[in-house]
């Protein structure tokens, strides 16, 4: 059995987006280990298609000895397990690096400057091609005997329950997110008085998730006008929040990773874009959705720009701020006349 190694560390978004590939790989016989970072080694810890997990602390850190620790543990890692191949699904060099050095026979990833220490590895399209997809794209220059995943994929722990009151009928919303541990971008936020008045207008009942000081505020603001919606920010664990979507009728919400747990937990969802690319972003899925802003200057989001790039930076929002109410109304009732709950 050969032994794989996919690196994926961060956000947990991101993480979700690439856990077709943890199951397919299995599935063709090969011992899969992930390296992740240990604030999203929740979105694999119990996945039954994972040997074993290569958990790190955060990295970057703002610590240059921590720095120098975690790659020196990186490269322990690959070094002992004895890897026949690594999956590298970030454009930075380093992981290349590490890989080759510490003796994986075979690397595959994304070319960047230093895409000598690949074996394997093809250009990385940020706006039009499915993150998701992409990666399988990758992986398939690897192993052609892959198949495409149809979704993506979440296992809560098996003890893992719903502790709260629910409407037997509701949608399930995050006003908020856009955030991960290395950057914030609020401009992938819809402005919080659209969902107000788009709650308003929705017969169904409203639940509302999150975790952390904005989602907390946030809320507080829907609360305010709309005291009858269901607040559980910050009141549920992750595997709690998973359980909680998988039981609503529909999410709605931010490109966040909310908005992939919901299709990973196989429900209908409705992304909202505007910096971020909906083509690239948005979840696969049978019931994935999304709503674009047709702002021409959107989207605007170039990863390679980091957090000086105009995604980051424009203080207007004007592209979240083009979509209409109306327009995420008159979606959510055709999905809920296509698809009753």
């Amino acid at each position: 059995m050969k032994k794989l190694l996919i690196i994926k560390l961060a956000s947990l978004g991101d993480v979700l987006a690439s856990t077709p590939l943890f199951s397919h790989f299995a599935s063709l016989n090969y011992e899969v280990h992930h390296l992740v970072m240990e604030n999203c080694a929740i979105i694999t810890q119990h996945n039954p298609h994972i040997k074993e997990h290569a958990i790190i602390h955060t990295f970057p850190s703002k610590s240059l000895f921590q720095n120098i620790r975690t790659i020196w543990r990186l490269f322990r890692i690959m070094r002992r397990d004895r890897y026949d191949a690594a999956l590298i699904l970030h454009i930075h060099p380093l992981f290349q690096i590490l890989s080759k050095i510490a003796g994986i026979r075979t690397t595959i990833g994304f070319n960047n400057r230093m895409s000598r220490f690949l074996t394997i590895s093809i250009s990385y399209n940020h706006n039009t091609i499915n993150r998701t997809v992409q990666e399988f794209i990758l992986a398939q220059k690897f192993e052609p005997a892959l198949k495409m995943g149809e979704g993506l994929e979440y296992y809560p722990s098996p003890t893992a329950t719903i502790t709260h009151q629910l409407p037997s009928q509701f949608l399930a919303c995050n006003i908020s997110g856009a955030s991960n541990i290395h950057s914030s971008m609020p401009n992938r936020r819809w402005p919080t008085q659209s969902y107000i008045e788009l709650f308003k207008q929705l017969s169904m009942p409203i639940v509302l998730l999150g975790n952390g000081e904005e989602d907390t505020y946030l809320a507080s603001l829907v609360m305010k006008e709309l005291p009858h919606c269901i607040n559980l920010v910050n009141q549920t664990t992750f595997d709690e929040t998973a359980l909680i979507l998988q039981k609503s009728c529909l999410y709605l919400g931010n490109d966040s990773s909310l908005l992939y747990l919901s299709a990973a937990m196989d429900k209908p969802t409705v992304g909202l874009f505007g910096p971020t690319p909906s083509e690239a972003a948005n979840p696969i899925g049978k019931h994935q959705f999304s709503i674009v802003s047709s702002m021409e200057c959107s989207p605007c989001y170039i990863p390679l720009h980091g957090i000086k790039g105009r995604a980051y930076t424009c203080d207007n929002n004007l592209c979240m701020k083009q979509i209409s109410v109306s327009s995420v109304l008159n979606m959510i009732q055709t999905l809920q006349k296509s698809s009753p709950c």
